[in-house]
C-alpha cells in the first residue's frame, strides 16, 4: 500500500496532463459532426456495433451480474491500452484520445437526437468515470513508460556505460497499478449499472 501511494505522487503530474489530452479528445469528439459528418456518422456506427454486442452479452447473463460485462470490457481497455505502449510508446496517447473523441461524439448525438443535455450527459458519467477514468489513465500511463523502457536503457546505456534495472522496476509497478485498475474498474461497473442510468433518467 504504501509503495502505491509513494507511485501516485510520483506520478499524479503526468496522470492529470493525460486527463487533459482525454478532455482534448472529448471537445475533438464533440466537434467532429460539424467538421466532417461523414467521419462522425462512420465511427458512430462502429461504436454502436460494439455497445450492441456488449449489449447483447449482457442480456444473456443472470439478473444482476451484466456487471461483469462492463468490468471485463474495461479491464480489456485498460490492458489495450499497456500493451499498445509496448510496441509503440506514442500509441497509448492515440488510443485515449479516440476514448475522449468517442464521448464527446456520443454526447453530441443524445443532445440533437434526444435533448440531453451536455450537463446532464457528463453528470451521468460522472458516478463512475470518477473511478473508471482514473484507472484507464494509470494503463495509458504505464503503457507509454513501458514503451519508452528500451529508449530509456539505450541512452543511460551511452552515457554512463552502466545497465539500469527498469525492466524489473517496471514489472513492480505494473503489479501494483494493476491491482488497483481492477479493484477500480470493478467498482465503477457497478456504479454504471446501478446509479449512472438512474441519473441519467432522473
Amino acid at each position: 500500500m504504501a509503495k502505491l501511494v509513494s507511485l501516485i505522487k510520483r506520478d499524479w503530474p503526468k496522470l492529470l496532463l493525460l486527463a487533459g489530452i482525454f478532455v482534448m479528445g472529448i471537445w475533438l469528439g464533440e466537434q467532429l459532426p460539424r467538421v466532417n459528418p461523414k467521419a462522425a456518422s462512420e465511427l458512430r456506427e462502429m461504436a454502436m456495433e460494439r455497445f450492441k454486442e456488449i449489449a447483447a452479452w449482457m442480456r444473456r447473463l443472470p439478473l444482476g451480474t451484466g456487471f461483469l460485462i462492463i468490468w471485463i470490457n474495461n479491464i480489456n481497455a485498460s490492458l489495450t491500452a499497456i500493451l499498445l505502449g509496448v510496441l509503440l510508446p506514442v500509441m497509448p496517447l492515440t488510443f485515449l484520445i479516440m476514448n475522449g473523441v468517442l464521448i464527446g461524439l456520443f454526447q453530441n448525438i443524445t443532445e440533437l437526437e434526444n435533448g440531453i443535455s451536455p450537463l446532464r450527459f457528463y453528470l451521468s458519467l460522472a458516478p463512475h468515470g470518477l473511478l473508471e477514468l482514473p484507472a484507464f489513465f494509470i494503463a495509458v500511463f504505464l503503457g507509454i513508460r513501458l514503451g519508452l523502457i528500451p529508449y530509456r536503457l539505450i541512452i543511460h546505456y551511452l552515457r554512463t556505460k552502466e545497465h539500469l534495472p527498469l525492466i524489473k522496476e517496471a514489472l513492480r509497478e505494473v503489479g501494483h497499478y494493476g491491482v488497483l485498475i481492477i479493484i477500480m474498474l470493478f467498482l465503477a461497473a457497478l456504479i454504471e449499472v446501478s446509479v449512472s442510468p438512474l441519473l441519467l433518467g432522473l
